[in-house]
């Protein structure tokens, strides 16, 4: 029986089509990010791998090339997150294994990609900054750095890893005086941690000794201002 994975997130977003019966109909959606006043905003968006032909999005099938440990990129896309704010904040990801109804979990990574353009202190001109930073599960215990995030276009500062529930800023040099800073859309990528790997492999064999069944965890993103 394949196994599946659910992975549950905080925000939900529903989307609906209706299809007409004599034409097909085709529709397409576009993101406007905008803020007035103080602002601090983040919003996580779930893709149904249903809607995208099981290419992408959840639910999975763990033997996925796209969420083994060792897979030299990101992983699979599964969510989409956005970010808006003119005040100073820190970030906190808070992601637990995903556990079957047995007890028995797996550890992950969680790859959250974005892209910014903001006011450096004392800039006449805006900086930008594509980065990712990339969250373990609160039982990811891998002490080296997986492969996909070790190096990007020779750019070591690329990707910063973090534990679950650790806060942390994506920019600390950003002069916000009615300023904002956002990000529309990012990636979030999930890939397996190193222990799901067969003993071969130098992991603990946590997949092949996985009980079949679904599978669900509850990932929590928080932004707070710095005062």
């Amino acid at each position: 029986m394949k196994r599946f994975i659910i992975l549950t997130l905080l925000v939900l977003l529903v989307s609906s089509v209706l299809f007409g019966v004599a034409n097909s109909v085709q529709s397409k959606r576009i993101g406007v990010q905008a803020g007035v006043g103080t602002t601090l905003f983040v919003n996580v968006s779930p893709i149904a791998s249903q809607s995208q032909a099981y290419i992408m999005g959840m639910p999975f099938n763990v033997d996925d090339t796209l969420v083994s440990y060792g897979y030299n990129r990101n992983g699979r896309q599964v969510a989409s997150w956005s970010l808006l704010t003119n005040v100073p904040f820190s970030i906190k990801v808070e992601a637990s294994d995903l556990k079957h109804g047995t007890g028995d979990t797996l550890p992950y990574y969680l790859c959250f990609v974005y892209s910014l353009s903001y006011y450096a202190v004392d800039a006449a001109n805006p900086t930008a900054r594509e980065r990712a930073f990339v969250i373990k599960s609160e039982g990811n215990t891998d002490t080296a750095t997986p492969p996909a995030y070790s190096n990007v276009l020779s750019d070591e500062e690329y990707y910063s890893i973090h534990n679950s529930g650790v806060s942390f800023n994506l920019i600390s040099d950003v002069s916000y005086e009615s300023r904002f800073v956002g990000t529309l859309d990012g990636l979030i990528y999930f890939k397996f941690g190193s222990a799901t790997q067969s003993s071969s492999s130098g992991g603990q064999g946590l997949l092949d000794k996985a009980p079949g069944g679904e599978y669900s965890a509850l990932v929590t993103v928080t932004v707070e201002a710095e005062v």
